[in-house]
């Protein structure tokens, strides 16, 4: 994949002899074995250097790296690796001698670059999942929505603010029947508070007198209780006692027979859940190559409809897989809504595809890596067993406004109420879905809510990389040089220890074979082959290697 960088460099000064112009440098991209630089070009210039060493820095003109010039832009740096770090600095050299400074990004010394991985083939072999089912059969238990209706009265809490404080309301019944009253908690864990004996409670009045005693919310988001009023009665409400997180209690009330139709809007969701390896029994390393997605998607009424559009959030924030690694040690056993200062990118996907047709199932989304990630091999990348990995999903707001399908939507991470594959109590991290929110995204749902079920489902895909590692013929003493291959003298050396054929294949990194061969010979021309990376592959008596191939 190739990944796009831009460099802004703020040339302010000059050097201090003479008056030749730093190089303006606008463009810098990498790619798998070039680097490409633009700039605006300047008639005092004669031509650029660049300086460049590999995976450490230097002291620019001190000797230790490689020179590189050239007479104008746009250029391409040719003959770099593949997936490797690239240390870079510039200047420029003037028609009359003169040189300005050595030039880089922020003038702290070489810029580190990485050149991109070369694509492989990623090898599922198992899924790490919380879920002991995989099906997809719930919404997830906490959805971030608002409701429009005639509310005799709504406040919503505070995760963030302690300021916050639910306040006592009293007001004149406008009809007949029952009313419902709905208690909800911002952060998901219910007004228990942390102290035993301090838990909030609530009474709700009618004429004075208590109609609902103490009620309290134990557990999750929200919960309805109903009672009975008439038009003209008055309906109160009184604290018994506030709790130790009061600024997370919410409460509305309203009439079962008030007028109108309520209009529910989902908002966007952003689900987070975290993984150990180690505590599904992995050790050393493993290989992260793909996410899978449980993925509710239907009308507003909950019901599959084929009519839906196909959505990939392509120009929003939305619709994307993000990979982290927690880098202080690992989540532990308490709530990862607090550490994001620790999380290190790794990977991620950006505006994957969902349809009608993902509806209550699960969906596999491969990831796609940021060059120079540890044992990046660039179709999977390799953590440790005991790394805690995040995966983190943006989804969009559902509403019609959002989707332009009447009536909105509902698109979630969902799936199911089954039992956790290893117990909470077993694993060394926080192993509950979150859903977050936060100033920049449209949600209506309060910071990090966490919930205590299996009703997001988001599953790591592990396995093996083998672009590289296919090696049946160690035993034969296979040595294939030189590789990388000299454009100008195209022949490859293929030697072992006996005489057998072998049937020689070289393919491009589109799968696409552009070279083959049967033969005893130890010395192969390819001088058909152009400058580029390619995968080698030898077949001897039913054992194949495979190994990259570069030909500069």
């Amino acid at each position: 994949m190739k990944q796009l960088y831009f460099l802004f460099i703020f040339l302010i000064s000059f050097n201090l002899f003479s008056q030749c112009p730093n190089p303006d440098i606008f463009w810098w991209e990498m790619g798998e074995d070039f680097a490409f630089v633009n700039g605006n070009d300047n008639n005092q210039i004669d031509y650029y250097e660049i300086e460049y060493k590999v995976g450490e820095t230097f002291v620019p003109g001190d000797g230790t790296a490689q020179s590189y010039t050239f007479s104008g832009f746009p250029h391409t740096i040719p003959n770099l690796s593949p997936g490797t770090p690239y240390y870079f600095t510039n200047r420029a050299v003037c028609n009359d001698g003169s040189v300005s400074e050595w030039n880089d990004n922020n003038n702290d010394g070489p810029d580190l670059w990485y050149t991109d991985m070369v694509p492989g083939e990623f090898n599922a072999e198992n899924v790490l999942s919380h879920n002991s089912s995989q099906d997809i059969t719930h919404e997830p238990s906490q959805i971030c929505e608002s409701t429009s209706a005639a509310y005799d009265f709504i406040f919503s809490g505070a995760n963030q603010d302690p300021g916050f404080s639910c306040p006592e309301t009293t007001f004149t019944a406008e009809s007949d029947g029952p009313y419902t009253i709905t208690i909800t908690d911002s952060y998901g864990d219910g007004w228990v508070g942390n102290m035993v004996g301090n838990e909030t409670y609530l009474d709700v009045l009618v004429n004075g007198v208590v109609v609902l005693d103490d009620i309290t919310l134990a557990d999750g988001f929200s919960q309805d209780y109903t009672f009975d009023a008439y038009s003209s009665d008055e309906i109160s409400t009184q604290w018994v006692n506030q709790g130790t997180w009061f600024y997370e209690v919410g409460y509305s009330i309203i009439s079962q027979n008030a007028s109108g139709d309520a209009v529910t809007d989902v908002g966007a969701q952003v689900y987070t859940r975290s993984y150990i390896p180690a505590d599904f029994g992995y050790d050393g390393n493993v290989t992260i190559g793909a996410v899978e997605l449980g993925i509710w998607y239907s009308d507003a009424e909950g019901n599959y409809n084929p009519d839906l559009p196909v959505y990939d959030g392509a120009g929003t924030s939305y619709n994307n897989i993000f990979l982290y690694r927690q880098t202080n040690g690992g989540v532990g056993t308490t709530n990862i809504g607090q550490n994001q200062s620790f999380w290190e990118l790794i990977a991620f996907k950006l505006d994957f595809e969902i349809s009608p047709e993902d509806h209550q199932t699960i969906i596999s989304v491969p990831l796609e890596f940021l060059p120079g990630y540890g044992n990046l091999n660039g179709n999977g990348v390799e953590v440790s067993a005991d790394d805690d990995i995040i995966v983190q999903v943006w989804m969009g707001p559902g509403s019609e406004a959002s989707t332009g399908f009447e009536g909105g939507v509902r698109k979630f991470i969902a799936g199911n109420l089954s039992d956790f594959t290893v117990s909470p109590e077993n694993t060394t991290n926080y192993p509950y879905p979150a859903v977050q929110t936060g100033p920049w995204i449209d949600s209506t749902c309060e910071y990090y809510n966490y919930v205590a079920d299996n009703s997001s489902l988001m599953n790591l895909v592990i396995g093996s990389n083998n672009e590289l590692s296919v090696n049946e013929l160690d035993e034969l003493d296979l040595n294939v040089f030189p590789n990388p291959v000299d454009s100008s003298d195209q022949f490859l050396n293929i030697k072992m220890n006996n005489t057998y054929s072998k049937n020689i294949s070289i393919f491009d990194l589109t799968g696409r074979k552009v070279f083959s061969i049967i033969t005893q010979n130890d010395r192969i021309d390819i001088s058909s082959l152009s400058v580029g990376t390619y995968i080698l592959e030898i077949s001897v008596s039913d054992k194949i290697h495979r190994s990259k191939l570069i030909v500069r």
